[in-house]
């Protein structure tokens, strides 16, 4: 399978979805590479929500890949702490294995990864597709995605998804978009769910949060949520980022308990990104200065040793 038309190929069932689901998170993905000038705020031991008496880490199935999405010093909290998540499922054509799953109580997101098991599947997994759904009414519910082409081969397919929790429980379902030889004035070419391959490979989604937060807040009282992995803000009665007036973020700011500033990234006239960072990608779902939005940094912090954070110049400090 060619990297690119499989991003094709998921970029017009995205468009698709977006146009007849309502899914307005379109994720962003900023590669940043800098030389790290602060340790103070990378967790080298974050104390996660783990069950007592689970202490031993337990590298992941796909470390690696896991690692391109969280970078290092994030796959380390996630194999010390989280790891025992990991979840697989098979059948004779496909293994599903949840590499990890994150949930901050506003968002869940994670990483699944897709592997073909036999030649006769590999035809298959070009057309892949995931839904999400809402368990207890059958609706879809909007979601959104990144993956990069390092995390995509003709075996085997990565991807980490962001999902709002809600009120209801969410399960992921995969199939296959098959064509069914008819065209569509809109969409092209007509296609039809295929389970034939894909049958039971599914998995629901973690609504419990799983690690440790914060509420900071602005002087003028607007809330954001900070964990070990980034910042959130859900509101379910937000309106559609699409049509809102929402703000951009210019630069964004950690600010340790002892004063020190880190700056996560600063956007410059020229397109270039600044960073205290090592290497790191940052995905943005939604938009910031609506009811919607979550931003992953790419690494693991302390939450603990962070008093607030500063957004666009204005300073989300903990109470």
């Amino acid at each position: 399978m060619n990297e690119r038309e499989y991003l094709k190929i998921t970029g017009n069932i995205d468009e698709r979805f977006v146009n007849e689901y309502q899914n307005y998170t379109a994720s962003r993905v900023v590669s940043i590479r800098k030389r790290i000038s602060t340790g103070l705020l990378v967790a080298a031991a974050v104390a996660l929500m783990v069950p007592i008496g689970v202490y031993a880490a337990k590298k992941l199935i796909h470390h690696d890949k896991v690692s391109i999405l969280y970078g290092g010093e994030g796959v380390k909290m996630i194999e010390d702490n989280l790891a025992d998540g990991e979840f697989t499922v098979e059948n004779d054509f496909f293994r599903l294995t949840v590499d990890v799953q994150i949930c901050d109580g506003n968002f869940t997101e994670g990483v699944w990864t897709v592997t073909a098991l036999t030649d006769e599947a590999k035809k298959h997994l070009e057309n892949i597709v995931e839904r999400c759904v809402d368990t207890v009414t059958g609706d879809r519910i909007g979601f959104s995605g990144d993956s990069t082409p390092d995390l995509i081969s003709d075996e085997e397919v990565t991807w980490r998804f962001v999902i709002p929790v809600t009120s209801h429980p969410a399960r992921f379902e995969f199939f296959e978009d098959v064509p069914t030889g008819k065209y569509h004035c809109y969409y092209g070419a007509e296609v039809e769910e295929d389970y034939t391959y894909y049958e039971g490979i599914c998995f629901d989604v973690l609504s419990e949060p799983n690690v440790p937060t914060k509420v900071l807040r602005s002087p003028d009282g607007k809330e954001i949520t900070l964990s070990p992995y980034g910042l959130s803000v859900y509101d379910e009665t937000s309106d559609d980022p699409k049509n809102g007036q929402p703000e951009s973020i210019s630069s964004l700011v950690y600010i340790s308990t002892d004063g020190e500033r880190v700056n996560i990234f600063t956007h410059q006239m020229d397109g270039r990104v600044e960073t205290d960072l090592d290497d790191v990608n940052i995905s943005v779902s939604g938009e910031f200065g609506t009811g919607y939005f979550r931003m992953n940094i790419g690494t693991a912090f302390n939450v603990d040793n962070i008093s607030g954070v500063e957004i666009n110049g204005v300073p989300y400090l903990a109470e």
